[in-house]
């Protein structure tokens, strides 16, 4: 009998404009359950302070500003299943400064 495998993963999405010189990224980095819980510790703490949130991904940096827009989701596929915690946000490149993301939903394949 199959055995269902369930995850639960953080992404942190930053949409930035074109003309930005970041280049596009979409990674999935697994961390040690350890390691894990501390990220989403911090990350609480964050929100409920109202503070930006800094978290390295796969050896990037990523700032994630408090009007960040956030949402939680939910995908099934056959036998497996997934969360995800979104942060979303778009950068204002005329002024540097985070502004929050269409609450809009886009979906990825699992």
């Amino acid at each position: 009998m199959a055995r269902a495998v369930s995850w639960l993963r953080c992404r942190a999405v930053a949409i930035i404009p074109a003309m930005a010189r970041k280049r596009k990224r979409d990674i999935e980095k697994t961390y040690p359950r350890k390691q894990f819980i501390a990220k989403l510790r911090r990350w609480a703490d964050a929100l409920e302070t109202g503070q930006p949130f800094t978290i390295q991904v796969a050896g990037e940096v990523i700032r994630v500003p408090a009007r960040a827009v956030f949402n939680i989701e939910h995908e099934r596929e056959g036998q497996a299943e997934e969360v995800e915690f979104q942060m979303k946000w778009e950068l204002d490149q005329a002024q540097g400064k985070a502004k929050p993301a269409a609450a809009g939903r886009r979906r990825r394949p699992m």
